[in-house]
């Protein structure tokens, strides 16, 4: 009997190492497959990571089917709905700027050439036999125009408002003739 028992305890013993041999032959299949699984999401997130970030929108198509069709898969087609959305956005806002800079070079003309013809007029009108008064009024009309041309050609200038090239001068001035041109201006509003 003891003799079987040692046999059986031998062979108990044997099963043990054995079955310690599979569970750790499993354990580490496991862990291989589980870090595969896992560099193989950090690879995508990562490629979908970049490909976001550092493509121009108007150009970004993501093929989800490169991410395969698991979650990561699910977030790769929602980012190229994204993108198809921002790429109609973009289409949409160009549209629309090439729309007003085509009204605005329109208005523009429509808004010079008759700023030109007062100034025009009043050139003509200066060179007239003038009483005192009547030099004034001119000189107040004269003066408002070339502002209101300098104005309006500031203002439509788009090339230098779009490429953020506009500038604001720095021009002496006398305070005095300044507030004494807008009272001009306003003198008749005032009276009436």
């Amino acid at each position: 009997i003891e003799k079987d028992i040692h046999y059986r305890l031998k062979d108990l013993s044997n099963e043990k190492i054995k079955f310690s041999f599979i569970f750790l032959l499993i354990l580490m299949m496991a862990l291989i497959f589980t870090v595969g699984i896992f560099y193989d999401m950090s690879k995508r997130i990562n490629k979908l990571t970049y490909l976001t970030r550092y493509t121009d929108p108007q150009t970004l198509s993501i093929q989800s089917a490169d991410y395969g069709y698991d979650e990561i898969g699910q977030l790769a087609q929602s980012f190229n709905t994204m993108a198809l959305m921002i790429k109609d956005s973009f289409n949409k806002l160009e549209f629309a700027n090439n729309a007003k800079s085509l009204f605005l070079a329109n208005v523009s003309h429509e808004i010079r050439t008759p700023i030109n013809g007062i100034i025009g007029m009043s050139g003509f009108l200066q060179e007239t036999p003038l009483n005192g008064e009547q030099k004034k009024y001119l000189s107040v009309i004269k003066k408002s125009s070339d502002m209101l041309l300098i104005l309006i050609n500031d203002l439509l200038d788009l090339s230098k408002i779009e490429s953020g090239k506009m500038t604001l001068e720095s021009t002496s001035f006398r305070p005095y003739d300044l507030l004494s041109d807008v009272a001009d201006c306003f003198k008749h509003l005032a009276e009436q």
